[in-house]
């Protein structure tokens, strides 16, 4: 079953504070969106409008099925805290929430059985709430959102609390649910993993919709510095630019091998991997500490007022330029 889930124009407000501002979006069925931004931008709370959780004053959401909005959608949302039911054991969570679907005992019992084992339950099946450990338990909030085989997928924050292990064997689960042709919805601040995962990225800042794009879009041509450091280490930097050459104050040369077209004064972000110091005692940069991340070492620049992260091999102390790698 094919569908849409839609944002049309929501607006919510906690008394006087907009946390959700006229916000506008679209899921369709089989695309995994990535829900980025700081801390209280909007994101917990645009997940329940989508949800149906919250109502929003303004606009509405939209659930399209096959081109008709009055087909029930089977919808499972892992909440930020697994919110998991005190009173009933791990398998009785998901007997409940299956209960609304009334299927017939064999299909039941199968879906049960795959969710324990997809999320290393079995040995735990019969254990409370408060028998389990914070990695467990949001295991079970995952099992119990995605034993209902959801149509719809929202999960925000899904990897608090997870083990190595089980975070993942999440994005195995995303990908099959995709083919299967779920739509998803993933909030979560491990940008290495959303770069992966999602065909496109929506940015929220302060409520507003900041950008909104494929993951290659907004990585590589993020609209603020802002936008830009939620997907990984950035940097900004203006001058004028003129002949491939980027010059700050008093004409220093911040960048060279600039592409030819920008002329002018100029704001450009910048990402590390992009960026190659070359040692040079006639440079404008000092390589002041280094960083691996993986199999990738990055330099910390400093030039003046200026600082930022780029590749390149040097020792501490190093004085160079820096380049724009083709």
């Amino acid at each position: 079953m094919m569908g849409t889930l839609s944002a049309e124009n929501v607006t919510f407000q906690y008394g006087k504070r907009t946390v959700v501002d006229d916000v506008s979006l679209r899921l369709s069925s089989g695309q995994v969106l990535g829900l980025v931004g700081p801390s209280g931008s909007g994101k917990t709370t645009l997940l329940w409008l989508l949800a149906g959780l919250l109502p929003p004053q303004r606009g509405r959401v939209v659930i399209e099925c096959d081109g008709s909005s009055a087909v029930r959608p089977r919808l499972g949302m892992v909440f930020q805290q697994p919110g998991l039911w005190e009173h009933l054991d791990a398998q009785e969570h998901l007997e409940l929430v299956l209960s609304s679907l009334h299927l017939a005992r064999p299909e039941r019992q199968r879906r049960i059985a795959s969710a324990l084992e997809e999320w290393k339950l079995q040995s735990l099946r019969r254990r409370l709430p408060r028998e389990l450990s914070g990695g467990e338990r949001q295991r079970l909030a995952i099992a119990r959102a995605t034993v209902l085989e959801p149509q719809w997928l929202l999960l925000d924050e899904p990897g608090s609390n997870l083990d190595v292990q089980a975070w993942e064997h999440l994005p195995q689960y995303i990908e099959r649910a995709r083919r299967r042709g779920a739509g998803i919805i993933l909030s979560t601040h491990r940008s290495e993993e959303i770069l992966g995962l999602a065909d496109r990225l929506a940015v929220l800042i302060d409520g507003r919709l900041a950008q909104l794009g494929t993951s290659e879009e907004v990585y590589r041509r993020p609209v603020s510095l802002e936008a830009a450091v939620l997907l990984g280490p950035a940097a900004e930097l203006s001058g004028l630019a003129q002949a491939g050459v980027l010059r700050g104050e008093e004409g220093t040369v911040l960048l060279e091998n600039l592409d030819a077209s920008l002329q002018g004064t100029v704001r450009l972000i910048l990402r590390p991997e992009g960026l190659l110091f070359v040692p040079d005692d006639t440079g404008s940069w000092r390589l002041t500490s280094c960083q691996t991340r993986g199999a990738v070492r990055w330099l910390h620049l400093e030039a003046g007022r200026q600082t930022l992260h780029a590749t390149g091999s040097a020792e501490v102390g190093a004085v160079g330029r820096l380049q724009c790698r083709p």
